[in-house]
């Protein structure tokens, strides 16, 4: 009985879940229908055309002129490191051809610091410098030693360097004779630009003495350059370098007229006043 009376209640129960059901269904066949029925009229909007408004004007970021240098600095030594792929090993095949010495190889590449120094002196120097176009000239350099035995043989592999690079593409900007006596200097200093890239570096073309004497001076010389020597400090110093220079020989024949190249210059160097 009891049993029974259970069934019954689910059986009504479940009716009245259909009845839900079948209601739902209903009210939203209804809502829809309506829908359709109303037209729907979408408006377009008239054509609107944008304001003209003028972007407002950007001025780039001003930099300071550290930062111009730090990123020319940089610039110059990217494009050194690219330009040394192609230079060094015409170098290095024509010193070992000639049993010439690569002095300072190691040191080719000027340091980031070095590159920076010497670009703050020259705007320092000169203050329309365009800092973006500067060129150091020796962010890239080499140093090759050639002994003056026999006589004349300076002279003609220096010579057979330059014509050399020449004929590789690499293109004489400058060559400087500085081995006139009296100053505090002495030796070769070329200024190519590369094949690849255009970028400028320097040869320097020594003896072995010439060199050595040079090594020893360094100090000296960079004081005599700073800003900051007082001309009568840079006096002593030009004064005691070029006595150190007295005892340095000269290559036979370098002091003659464009003897190594049409561009070629004598220079001897002036007691600061």
């Amino acid at each position: 009985m009891k049993n029974s009376k259970i069934q019954k209640f689910n059986f009504i129960l479940l009716s009245l879940s259909l009845i839900f059901l079948n209601a739902c269904e209903l009210l939203h066949d209804q809502i829809c229908e309506h829908h359709q029925d109303q037209a729907v009229v979408v408006q377009t909007p008239a054509e609107v055309k944008p304001a003209e408004v003028k972007p407002a004007e950007v001025k780039p970021a001003e930099i300071t002129i550290s930062e111009q240098i730090e990123l020319r600095a940089k610039d110059l030594i990217l494009q050194a490191w690219i330009s040394e792929s192609e230079i060094s090993p015409i170098l290095q095949e024509l010193a070992t051809a000639n049993q010439l010495e690569l002095a300072g190889f190691e040191h080719r590449l000027k340091t980031y610091s070095s590159t920076v120094r010497k670009l703050s002196k020259m705007k320092y120097e000169k203050a329309d410098l365009e800092i973006a176009q500067a060129q150091t000239g020796d962010v890239l350099r080499y140093t090759i030693l050639i002994k003056d035995q026999p006589k004349k043989n300076y002279v003609t592999l220096a010579k057979k360097i330059i014509e050399t690079l020449e004929t590789k593409g690499q293109i004489l900007k400058q060559l400087k004779n500085y081995w006139a006596k009296g100053d505090n200097y002495s030796g070769l200093n070329c200024v190519f630009e590369a094949k690849i890239g255009g970028q400028v570096w320097e040869l320097q073309i020594h003896t072995p003495d010439s060199y050595a004497t040079s090594k020893k001076d360094r100090a000296l010389y960079e004081k005599m350059r700073e800003v900051g020597t007082s001309v009568e400090e840079k006096q002593k110093l030009f004064d005691q370098m070029t006595k150190s220079w007295e005892s340095i020989k000269v290559p036979e024949g370098i002091l003659e007229e464009k003897v190594l190249h049409p561009s070629q210059e004598n220079i001897k160097k002036d007691r600061p006043n």
